[in-house]
Protein backbone atom coordinates (compact mmCIF):
# COMPACT_ATOMS: atom_id res chain seq x y z
CA UNK A 1 0.00 0.00 0.00
CA UNK A 2 2.91 2.39 0.73
CA UNK A 3 4.11 1.89 -2.86
CA UNK A 4 0.81 3.22 -4.19
CA UNK A 5 0.97 6.28 -1.93
CA UNK A 6 4.56 6.84 -3.00
CA UNK A 7 3.44 6.79 -6.64
CA UNK A 8 0.60 9.24 -5.89
CA UNK A 9 3.04 11.53 -4.13
CA UNK A 10 5.38 11.36 -7.13
CA UNK A 11 2.50 12.20 -9.48
CA UNK A 12 1.57 15.16 -7.31
CA UNK A 13 5.16 16.42 -7.28
CA UNK A 14 5.40 16.05 -11.05
CA UNK A 15 2.16 17.98 -11.49
CA UNK A 16 3.45 20.78 -9.26
CA UNK A 17 6.72 20.92 -11.22
CA UNK A 18 4.85 20.97 -14.53
CA UNK A 19 2.55 23.73 -13.26
CA UNK A 20 5.55 25.81 -12.17
CA UNK A 21 7.19 25.26 -15.55
CA UNK A 22 4.01 26.36 -17.30
CA UNK A 23 3.74 29.52 -15.21
CA UNK A 24 7.42 30.34 -15.77
CA UNK A 25 7.15 29.72 -19.51
CA UNK A 26 4.10 31.99 -19.73
CA UNK A 27 5.99 34.64 -17.80
CA UNK A 28 8.99 34.21 -20.10
CA UNK A 29 6.75 34.38 -23.17
CA UNK A 30 5.11 37.53 -21.88
CA UNK A 31 8.50 39.10 -21.29
CA UNK A 32 9.68 38.10 -24.74
CA UNK A 33 6.88 40.08 -26.40
CA UNK A 34 8.52 43.28 -25.22
CA UNK A 35 12.07 42.01 -25.41
CA UNK A 36 12.84 42.72 -29.09
CA UNK A 37 11.40 46.20 -28.76
CA UNK A 38 13.38 46.88 -25.61
CA UNK A 39 16.62 45.49 -27.04
CA UNK A 40 16.22 47.72 -30.08
CA UNK A 41 15.42 50.65 -27.82
CA UNK A 42 18.47 49.90 -25.69
CA UNK A 43 20.64 49.78 -28.81
CA UNK A 44 19.29 53.17 -29.90
CA UNK A 45 19.93 54.58 -26.43
CA UNK A 46 23.53 53.33 -26.63
CA UNK A 47 23.82 55.02 -30.02
CA UNK A 48 22.46 58.25 -28.50
CA UNK A 49 25.11 58.13 -25.76
CA UNK A 50 27.82 58.19 -28.43
CA UNK A 51 26.38 61.21 -30.22
CA UNK A 52 28.70 64.11 -29.45
CA UNK A 53 26.42 66.94 -30.52
CA UNK A 54 22.67 67.22 -31.11
CA UNK A 55 22.23 70.95 -31.77
CA UNK A 56 18.58 70.68 -32.83
CA UNK A 57 17.55 68.27 -30.06
CA UNK A 58 16.45 65.57 -32.49
CA UNK A 59 17.25 62.87 -29.93
CA UNK A 60 15.79 64.68 -26.93
CA UNK A 61 12.79 62.35 -26.60
CA UNK A 62 14.94 59.21 -26.94
CA UNK A 63 14.70 58.16 -23.31
CA UNK A 64 13.37 55.57 -20.94
CA UNK A 65 10.12 56.67 -19.30
CA UNK A 66 8.96 54.96 -16.09
CA UNK A 67 11.11 51.93 -16.89
CA UNK A 68 9.52 51.54 -20.33
CA UNK A 69 11.50 51.85 -23.52
CA UNK A 70 9.30 52.61 -26.52
CA UNK A 71 11.45 53.60 -29.49
CA UNK A 72 8.34 53.63 -31.71
CA UNK A 73 7.37 56.94 -30.11
CA UNK A 74 10.79 58.53 -30.61
CA UNK A 75 11.48 61.20 -33.22
CA UNK A 76 13.00 59.73 -36.41
CA UNK A 77 12.23 56.10 -35.52
CA UNK A 78 9.69 54.13 -37.52
CA UNK A 79 8.10 50.84 -36.51
CA UNK A 80 6.13 48.14 -38.25
CA UNK A 81 2.56 47.32 -37.27
CA UNK A 82 4.02 44.66 -34.98
CA UNK A 83 5.88 47.41 -33.05
CA UNK A 84 9.31 46.37 -34.38
CA UNK A 85 11.79 49.10 -35.27
CA UNK A 86 12.32 49.19 -39.04
CA UNK A 87 14.11 52.50 -39.53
Amino acid sequence: MYGLWGFERLKLRMMVVMLLMLVLSLFEQNMSFSSPLNSEGLALLRFKQRVVSDPFGALSNWKEIDGEIDPCSWFGVECSDEKVVIL
